[in-house]
This record gives structure tokens, sequence and C-alpha cells, in this order.
């Protein structure tokens, strides 16, 4: 009914209320006429999947509806399905610092180097989608068929993968592949000051 998209590489937190407005007020819809919430769980950004994921929360609590999470990895093999592929495929998205996200067709999520993925994948007869898997051939040398090479996902795509999916009584849980870039700082700290009595 609408949609709003912006590349703005970090600030979701300060834009989303005021994009998810924009598309309420586009399509005439108010919150009161929503049903269902849906959102991607991840893999991706630590923090863009927490903003996400806070957000959709929040407004099924307040509007008592039902919120459904999808994976960004199973989006990935959706739209290589929109494109018309009937391959085994492996879904890899670019994870940064020498990894990818990796999921092959119904089997479960990870995060590895470049190299363990094609160890993993060797032999196999698939084909890639997602925006780590030009890394992948390019890093490993590699000549595996590329569906496509997205990174991100059309809203549409997304709301129809949440349509189809059943509600649970629990929010959905985030897919977290590797811990958070962000770490407790260990040499700069404070001593700890007892109070006297």
């Amino acid at each position: 009914m609408a949609e709003e998209s912006r590349d703005i590489g970090r600030g979701h937190a300060e834009v989303l209320m005021e994009l998810i407005e924009s598309c309420l007020s586009k399509s005439k819809t108010s919150y009161q006429d929503l049903d269902r919430i849906g959102v991607t769980i991840g893999p991706g950004s630590f923090t863009g999947v927490r903003v996400g994921m806070s957000v959709a929360r929040g407004f099924g609590l307040s509007l008592d509806v039902p919120v459904v999470g999808v994976s960004t990895l199973d989006a990935c093999e959706a739209r290589a399905r929109e494109l018309g592929s009937k391959d085994e495929l492996v879904s890899l998205l670019d994870a940064k610092r020498g990894e990818l996200y990796c999921k092959v067709s119904g089997q479960k999520a990870f995060a590895a180097s470049y190299a363990d993925i094609h160890k993993t994948i060797a032999g196999m007869e698939v084909s890639l989608c997602g925006s780590g898997a030009e890394i992948l051939n390019e890093q490993c040398q590699a000549d595996f068929p590329i569906i496509h090479s997205d990174a991100s996902f059309d809203i549409a795509l997304i709301a129809k993968l949440c349509a189809a999916k059943p509600t649970i009584q629990n929010s959905p849980e985030p897919l977290y592949l590797r811990s958070a870039d962000a770490k407790v700082q260990a040499g700069f700290a404070l001593e700890r000051v007892e109070q006297g009595t």
C-alpha cells in the first residue's frame, strides 16, 4: 500500500518513526488498522536489528497485535525464488571482517569465513544469492552460478513472507550469528571506591 526506503548507513532509530508515519499517511491507514507487525530479525547490523525489533515489539504490545519475524537470509532465498530459481540455493550476506552470513536451503544459518563456507559447499550443485555471492566466488576463485547479489529486499517481499508465517504467542527473537562488535572496555577502567561508614 505504501513504501519508504532510505539508504542512510547509520541513524536508523532517528528516522524510523518518521518513515512509519509517512507510510501510514500515504496509505491512508492508522495504527488501529494494523492486525499484524512484520519485522526482519537478522542477521544484519547488530544495532539495526535491535532498533527494528524493539519498535516492532513496542507496536505489538501497544496495539495488542502479533509480531512476526523473518530472517534476512530467508528473504534472500525468497528473492531468488521470485526471480524463477528452482536450484538448491546458498544465501550469502556480507558480514564484514572476512566473513559471510550463510544459509544452505533447508539448513540452519551460520557465519563463517569465505574459505570455510567454500569448503562446506564445494562439490554441491548449488546457486548463490545475496550480497556475499560475488565475494565468495571472487575470494575463493569459484564459479558458482549467481541468481542475484542483493543486500536488501523489497518491503513487499518481507510483508508477504511475514503474512504467510503463523503467529506465535511470543515475539520473534533476533537472529545473531556472531557476537556484537562492541566489547566491554578492559584496559582503562576506574577502580571501584568503597563508601565509608
